[in-house]
């Protein structure tokens, strides 16, 4: 994996599926890339994994991390992010768990070491819980564990003050989508007919309070409907608040595929930063994971049970 200057945008496209018939993608890691299958992240809150159900030790880390079952056909996943100099160690991603196309993004409401300590910890809670492999999930569906995923990584955050916004959901082959929400609120639904909605937000971001819920809401994707989850920096790229949703709905309804919608977003970026640069300014992190429900789906043979994904990395 080629990694680029700040200044210049370079896009990397693949299948993300692995010899053994799993997948797993990410727009970004604690460094420059995401673990593999067989690797875990390292912790960075300098202290030992607590025991108990929550405890996020090294096997089950690596557990959650390799993904099982066959892809869900028929849906595409792209994912952006674009970093920034200030270190922040936001992130988003993707994995497959029991033909279920898991995507997460969180951001850190603080900069620096602490931001990235942050965001690793919410990283690797929300991987261990939600991930195949992890704890006693027998018979529950990927969905069904999210909210489980989200308190572990509340837990984790507790007691250090960390405060880390999040998003996640689950998709399977027949464009049932449950997702939680912590503080996020930037996740827009774009349907085939045009119409659209931002899904919102009703909980506080996780370690922010211990009383804290993080109840699964769902929605359906129909062929041709989007999903986008990004952060802050997007809406820069239009308003700056959200009267630039209407216009990144546009943006989608034009584009049609997530890679092309992220690939449109890297570019206004690119031409952000230039002006920015001559200004003076500093970029945030921008960040995107975008899935869509084909509207022709895949012919069924074994190519068709494989999710086609892209990443794009700067």
């Amino acid at each position: 994996m080629h990694q680029a200057p700040s200044s210049v945008v370079e896009v990397d496209t693949a299948a993300a599926t692995s010899t053994n018939g799993t997948a797993t993608g990410s727009g970004i890691a604690l460094t420059t890339g995401a673990p593999g299958p067989s690797e875990a992240p390292r912790r960075t809150s300098g202290r030992s994994p607590r025991s108990g159900p929550a405890a996020l030790t090294r096997p089950r880390i690596r557990a959650s991390l390799r993904s099982s079952g066959a892809t869900p056909a028929g849906h595409h996943v792209a994912t952006l992010h674009l970093r920034s100099p200030q270190a922040s160690g936001d992130w988003c991603d993707w994995f497959i768990d029991h033909d279920t196309l898991t995507v997460t993004l969180t951001t850190a409401l603080v900069r620096g070491r602490a931001g990235v300590s942050a965001n690793a910890t919410a990283r690797a809670a929300l991987r261990a819980d939600a991930g195949s492999g992890a704890g006693d999930h027998t018979g529950d569906h990927p969905a069904d564990r999210l909210g489980t995923a989200f308190a572990a990584a509340h837990r984790e955050l507790m007691p250090r003050a960390a405060f880390v916004t999040a998003f996640a959901a689950s998709v399977d082959a027949a464009g049932r989508v449950g997702f939680v929400d912590a503080g996020h609120g930037l996740t827009l639904l774009v349907r085939a007919d045009g119409t659209r909605s931002l899904l919102g937000t009703h909980s506080l971001p996780l370690g922010m309070w211990e009383g804290s819920t993080w109840p699964v809401r769902s929605v359906h994707l129909q062929p041709g409907d989007v999903l986008l989850a990004f952060n802050d920096a997007v809406l820069d790229l239009f308003t700056g608040d959200l009267a630039g949703v209407p216009l990144l709905a546009q943006m989608v309804r034009d584009e049609g595929t997530p890679q092309r919608v992220l690939d449109r977003l890297a570019r206004a970026a690119g031409r952000a930063a230039a002006d920015r640069g001559r200004r003076d300014g500093t970029p945030a992190p921008l960040l995107a994971v975008c899935v869509r429900r084909d509207a022709v789906p895949s012919a069924p043979d074994a190519r068709s049970m494989q999710l086609v994904a892209a990443t794009t990395r700067v």
